[in-house]
């Protein structure tokens, strides 16, 4: 077997596994609640659609690895800010207030204006602060909070690789790991939860540790890429750590409260090894995860995931159309959600498709007026 592995460069198959992501958080919000259960089929489709949440975690653990890695060969450059901001600012902004302005025109439109105090922590991109307690806040814009979050963990983290000691950051990232673990179990949580069931599950402290693991890994393959080699024992913490917390949401009655005590650390272990077993130059992870129309949806993933309850599922996906076809057409309301889901998933796609080629390559074409320099100039490439 090759034993090669990839740190450094563009690794396609974390494409894929990015286009996994935005596939497991399509299917929850597309179908999650519109399955009937009527037999051993549609209840363990039922569980496996709704652990399709556990996309965003995904998308965590990837952020967390790939910019510490992108970071990480210019901590000493004199444009260090300049060259991360302006790569996430051309990557990120453009298309975020682009769906902001179309929503919020939609509302004005409808009649239905938002007020200001509504909107402002969206512009700030603090949308998590506030909807932690109300998650319909702006239903349209609900899933804007992990947004939210990757963007507060990008405003500090980068000062972090920067001015503390190589030494240290390992155990940082160690002790950001191990804080919300603790936090999740205080005996308050409980209390918390019955009245706020989204606070643990949206607010920064409580899910930087995955961000945090992205980051860890990142460290450990920069230093000591033989690491990688050991498949053997990552396959097991990925296959372990899996069944573990498919074990919690497949129980006869899953309890969300143990699912935030421990699934959250047990889903950390699964995608920070899946990411792992993903830098292997081989292996059968490697080769789905590198798959072209997998990478494709990786492309479009983050366009994908802005517009996917807005307009598509917000507009779409009501329970009176679902309700007219099933009765129009004599189908079951199973085959109904499945054929609305790959109504909704085309259209996405097919608005992603112009994005990608017209709106996001352009600009990231823009990226190369931002290359990490030191004070004498020389070039440095990330």
């Amino acid at each position: 077997m090759n034993d090669q592995v990839v740190v450094r460069g563009h690794v396609p198959a974390l494409d894929g596994v990015r286009g996994l992501a935005i596939l497991l958080v399509f299917l929850f919000h597309s179908m999650n609640g519109n399955i009937e259960s009527v037999g051993w089929f549609s209840w363990i489709a039922t569980r496996a659609v709704a652990m399709g949440w556990t996309g965003v975690d995904l998308f965590f653990v990837l952020s967390g690895y790939l910019i510490t890695r992108s970071l990480w060969p210019g901590r000493g450059a004199a444009n260090y800010y300049r060259v991360f901001y302006g790569r996430r600012a051309l990557r990120i902004f453009p298309l975020y207030y682009a769906v902001l302005i179309g929503v919020l025109m939609v509302a004005a439109w409808r009649h239905a204006p938002y007020s200001f105090d509504t909107q402002i922590l969206f512009w700030l991109n603090l949308s998590n602060l506030a909807t932690a307690f109300a998650p319909s806040l702006i239903g349209s814009l609900s899933s804007f909070w992990s947004l939210a979050i990757e963007e507060q963990f990008y405003f500090i983290w980068p000062s972090i690789l920067r001015h503390i000691n190589e030494k240290y950051l390992v155990r940082i990232s160690i002790t950001l790991i191990l804080i919300p673990l603790g936090l999740r179990n205080l005996p308050t949580i409980p209390h918390l939860l019955m009245r706020w069931p989204d606070l643990v599950y949206r607010l920064t402290f409580f899910r930087v540790d995955t961000l945090a693991a992205g980051a860890l890994l990142a460290f450990v393959t920069l230093k000591h890429p033989e690491a990688l080699r050991h498949r053997a024992t990552i396959r097991a913490m990925f296959w372990g750590s899996g069944l573990l917390y498919g074990l919690l949401c497949f129980a006869k009655q899953p309890s969300h409260l143990h699912v935030v005590r421990f699934g959250y650390t047990l889903l950390l272990v699964c995608f920070t090894s899946l990411v792992a077993l993903s830098l292997s130059g081989s292996g059968p992870l490697t080769a789905i995860f590198s798959n072209k129309w997998l990478r494709r949806m990786g492309d479009y993933s983050y366009c994908f995931y802005l517009l996917h309850i807005f307009p598509i599922i917000y507009l779409i996906h009501r329970p009176w159309i679902r309700a007219a076809v099933t009765s129009r057409l004599h189908l079951s309301v199973n085959l109904v959600a499945v054929l609305i889901a790959l109504a909704q998933f085309g259209v996405t796609f097919a608005l992603c498709a112009l994005s990608y080629h017209f709106i996001e390559h352009p600009l990231s074409k823009l990226k190369k007026h931002f290359k990490f320099r030191r004070s004498n100039e020389n070039v440095m490439h990330a």
